[in-house]
C-alpha cells in the first residue's frame, strides 16, 4: 500500500514500542507472570514511558528522517 499512499501524499511510518511504562500492558503481564516486568527492566534498563513514546510518535510524523514504510522502535528490541 506504500505506493498507493505515497501517490496521495501520505507517508506511513510505523512506531512500535517495548513495554510502555504507565500503560495497561505491563500491568496485565505482571498479573499473569509475577516478576516479569522487573526482569525486563533488568535486561534492558528503564522501560520507555508514555511521554517518551508519544514524543517519538510525534517526531516520526513530522520528521523527514524516516522513509515511507519504515518502522521506528521505542525502547529495546532485545528479547530477554
Amino acid at each position: 500500500m506504500i505506493p498507493s499512499l505515497s501517490a496521495r501524499g501520505i507517508r506511513l511510518v510505523v512506531v512500535s514500542g517495548d513495554l510502555i511504562e504507565g500503560t495497561i500492558t505491563p500491568k496485565l503481564l505482571e498479573r499473569q507472570s509475577r516478576g516479569l516486568i522487573e526482569k525486563r527492566r533488568q535486561a534492558v534498563g528503564a522501560l520507555p514511558g508514555v511521554e517518551e513514546f508519544g514524543a517519538d510518535i510525534v517526531q516520526a510524523g513530522i520528521s523527514e528522517t524516516y522513509s515511507r514504510g519504515e518502522t521506528v522502535y521505542v525502547g529495546s528490541t532485545e528479547l530477554s
